[in-house]
């Protein structure tokens, strides 16, 4: 529960900054790009805990075989939904796909015990212990995605993908 409600402020983090993203580079999809991948960010985080038990349970194969189907479906997806034209919206459409049936199938293959008790008393120490990986991922973020948003500042969109692509 703790990494699904981190999940969920962190698309509603997304949800609130895209408008002023898209106002800032002034492109208006963007809007919608940022919103699409937003409902995909609860579902990534609802497999954290499958994905940690198939780990502990040495049961590697079955991740690479969710992961295989989560990364080759993405971008086969992607294809088809440039090929039926679109546009932007190819890259990101797919996450509405293969995000939650890769959470379907952590959750099938490691079958967690899910208790609908939240054990908030566990938060804390759960958030204490978890903030460095935290900010090593938001830094992760920075230093992947940098990059094209500084280049988008000064740049086209044109370059920028160029840039990214290259």
């Amino acid at each position: 529960w703790y990494a699904v409600s981190l999940g969920l402020a962190t698309a509603g983090i997304m949800a609130m900054v895209a408008p002023f993203a898209a106002r800032f580079y002034e492109s208006p999809e963007l809007v919608g790009l940022v919103l699409v991948m937003a409902v995909a960010v609860p579902f990534q985080a609802m497999w954290v805990v499958p994905s940690a038990r198939l780990d502990i349970d040495l049961r590697f194969r079955a991740k690479a075989m969710v992961d295989i189907f989560y990364w080759v479906g993405g971008m086969g997806l992607s294809v088809v939904f440039a090929l039926w034209g679109f546009g932007a919206y190819s890259f990101v459409l797919p996450l509405l796909i293969t995000t939650p049936l890769s959470a379907l199938f952590y959750l099938i293959l490691s079958r967690p015990p899910i208790e609908w008790r939240f054990q908030f008393s566990r938060w804390f120490t759960f958030l204490k212990l978890s903030s460095m990986i935290i900010l090593a991922a938001f830094f992760n973020k920075i230093v992947v995605g940098g990059a094209p948003l500084i280049l988008g500042i000064f740049y086209s969109p044109v370059i920028v993908g160029l840039y990214y692509f290259a």
